[in-house]
């Protein structure tokens, strides 16, 4: 469209008129040589208690500006080491992430007794401000098996809930 008023009357004809949509504003993330990254962080059920029993950093392609197609998976040791964000130190981020998912897990739990287990999709900014992106109950795993470890940790406990 040749401007922002025929584009916006474009999506409200075609999409927004249609069907109800929540708009997020836009996060402005973290990126490694110009590609922005976030976290997926696993919680899970553990009898009553939720625990973080996975978390990686996807980093989007060339000329993405969402992390969907990732390019690269990454520790977050090795993002935060590699990215723009200002502070390099993992730990205090690393705590915080946590923390946010796992207060959010608690917070779910109570209208959603059946969960046990989220995916979250966690952006951080250059001046690491956390950001939940969204939560899934059904999260794809797939991106965990080169984490051999935490993928082994979300299978034994996917597997032992089931059992219940």
């Amino acid at each position: 469209k040749s401007n922002l008023d025929e584009a916006y009357r474009y999506i409200e004809d075609t999409y927004l008129s249609k069907k109800d949509f929540i708009i997020q504003q836009r996060v402005p993330l973290a990126t490694i040589d110009k590609c922005p990254l976030d976290v997926r962080v696993i919680t899970q059920k553990d009898e009553s208690t939720w625990k973080v029993t996975g978390k990686i950093v996807k980093l989007a392609g060339k000329q993405f500006i969402v992390t969907n197609a990732a390019q690269k998976l990454l520790t977050l040791e090795d993002a935060i080491r590699d990215s723009t964000i200002f502070s390099k130190s993992s730990e205090p981020l690393n705590t915080k992430i946590d923390e946010l998912c796992l207060s959010a897990s608690r917070i779910l739990d109570e209208k959603n007794v059946d969960i046990k287990i989220i995916g979250f999709d966690v952006g951080i900014t250059n001046e690491g401000n956390i950001w939940i992106i969204e939560g899934n109950y059904v999260p794809d795993l797939k991106m965990f098996k080169n984490f051999e470890e935490q993928y082994k940790n979300i299978k034994e406990l996917k597997i032992k809930n089931r059992r219940k």
